[in-house]
């Protein structure tokens, strides 16, 4: 048996990491935050793009509903949609406002004179046209090709 003093000692040398073993898990945890960051780009668009076309086909129901219960009327904005109509049904349930896209921004709404209409965003720019994340999101587009 070794001394008291000594097995302390070799305790002592026991305890914890060392400094190889720290560098190694900071250049693993490094690693990995870099194939997170380089991937961040790529998977967030898909996302907002799939939020966009859902709440669109959400959206376009409302409004099938809403011209329903009014005689094949469409509604003149957005807003009506979640206004309690005379019977205290909203047509976008559980919400106090239209949803917003995933940059923030209000989804376009234009009535037609030939009774039909456009929906859509106007994606990141919040502009009409662009490319990319910044491109139009329509239901045309989603009807036609899945993406303008």
């Amino acid at each position: 048996m070794l001394p008291m003093n000594r097995q302390r000692q070799g305790h002592r040398l026991r305890r914890g990491f060392t400094l190889v073993e720290l560098l190694v898990v900071i250049v693993i945890i490094g690693l990995l935050a870099t194939a997170v960051v380089t991937n961040y780009d790529k998977i967030f668009p898909k996302g907002r793009e799939a939020r966009v076309k859902t709440d669109l086909l959400a959206i376009e129901s409302a409004i099938d509903l809403f011209k329903m219960e009014n005689n094949g009327k469409l509604p003149e904005n957005l807003g009506r949609l979640v206004e309690p109509d005379s019977n205290g049904q909203r047509y976008i349930k559980d919400k106090e406002s239209v949803p917003l896209d995933p940059w923030d921004h209000e989804y376009f709404y234009n009535v037609q004179p030939n009774g039909t209409y456009d929906l859509g965003s106007y994606g990141a720019d919040g502009q009409p046209g662009g490319d990319g994340e910044n491109g139009d999101v329509t239901l045309k587009s989603i009807r036609n090709t899945g993406r303008k």
